[in-house]
């Protein structure tokens, strides 16, 4: 949840990308088949500035958050590549610099503008582990499928990442994408009705199958909230002024 400090627009226009990388406990660049490999589990938020308890804000109530950062390493110097979604994530997933050439849009995909270049599901894939996508990872829910052991970007389908619960809230009929929807909806029903909350289950329950495998297992999460618009049960709005 953002306060009311952060503008709904800066947020979108920005879209900066904050990726926390959790277990992440080996090296790469020394990872061989003889090797311990861990299991991996890596999350990507979209659009969530480092307004955060952990950073040092005393607004944002983020108890889960600042414990996973308290368990872990907080960089404070981490900057966006580029400040749209698409070039920025593919950017971050292969490892590569924009240019004038290659991710510049929300709409660029890394098999389009770097095709011959091996992401990091992909690496891993050569190293002998399954990879697993669930919510959006890259802006295409098909960018670089084969990168993949099992590809689901349901937040890319339907419900969408509006996730609104309000008929009121909802754009007019005919309306592309949710332009001419609610920026801000507040409900009364529960938290699990919501899907961002279904998509952590549905982590869970893959992390769970991942942890009965005899192979190592990555697993890429990705949240749309916070990106606009801002949808979330009443108790959590209800906790700011």
């Amino acid at each position: 949840m953002h306060s009311q400090k952060i503008s709904p627009l800066s947020i979108r226009y920005r879209s900066l990308f904050f990726i926390i990388i959790a277990t992440l406990i080996l090296s790469f660049s020394k990872l061989s088949a003889d090797e311990s490999q861990p299991n991996i589990l890596f999350i990507a938020v979209d659009d969530l500035r480092p307004q955060l308890g952990c950073y040092g804000d005393q607004q944002i109530i983020s108890p889960n958050i600042d414990a996973l950062a308290a368990s872990g390493v907080l960089f404070d110097k981490a900057y966006c590549q580029v400040p749209v979604c698409g070039a920025s994530r593919a950017s971050l997933m292969t490892g590569l610099r924009p240019t004038s050439k290659r991710f510049r849009t929300y709409k660029s995909k890394a098999s389009t503008d770097a095709p011959n270049i091996p992401d990091l599901p992909k690496w891993l894939k050569s190293k002998g582990y399954n990879t697993y996508s669930l919510g959006k990872i890259y802006h295409h829910g098909n960018d670089n499928k084969s990168s993949w052991t099992k590809l689901g970007s349901p937040l890319i389908k339907k419900p969408g990442f509006c996730d609104y619960k309000l008929k009121e809230s909802r754009p007019p009929k005919g309306t592309k994408g949710w332009g001419g929807g609610a920026a801000y909806e507040s409900s009364e029903l529960p938290e699990n009705e919501y899907f961002q909350y279904k998509l952590a289950d549905a982590a869970i329950a893959q992390l769970q199958q991942i942890k009965k495998s005899k192979q190592p297992g990555f697993l890429a999460l990705g949240f749309t909230k916070p990106h606009l618009p801002f949808v979330a049960p009443k108790k959590y709005w209800d906790l700011y002024q």
